[in-house]
């Protein structure tokens, strides 16, 4: 009885907590109506503009922190080969 219990509050819980992609789509759709209120056609094409620089500028940057992080995680592994095949040999 106190598992069931346990398992429909869980599933109480669960269901009322946003998904992080229902929250993802409530901002886009807040920041929509902002922009579509707040601002003319031409300024809404030129924030639209921005904001794809940005976005393509912000993926880029994240390749090549990750290319760096794997680069120095490859050398840590080195590294670390090294360091067991020393061990291995004595």
């Amino acid at each position: 009885m106190k598992i069931r219990l346990e398992t429909w509050f869980k599933h109480l819980f669960i269901r009322f907590i946003p998904s992080i992609q229902m929250i993802v789509q409530s901002e886009a759709n807040r920041l929509i109506s902002y922009i579509t209120e707040n601002y003319s056609r031409e300024d809404q094409k030129y924030l639209i503009d921005e904001l794809a620089e940005k976005l393509i500028e912000f993926r880029k940057q994240e390749i090549e922190y990750k290319v760096l992080e794997l680069e120095r995680n490859e050398a840590e592994l080195v590294e670390l080969n090294k360091s067991l095949g020393e061990l291995l040999i004595k």
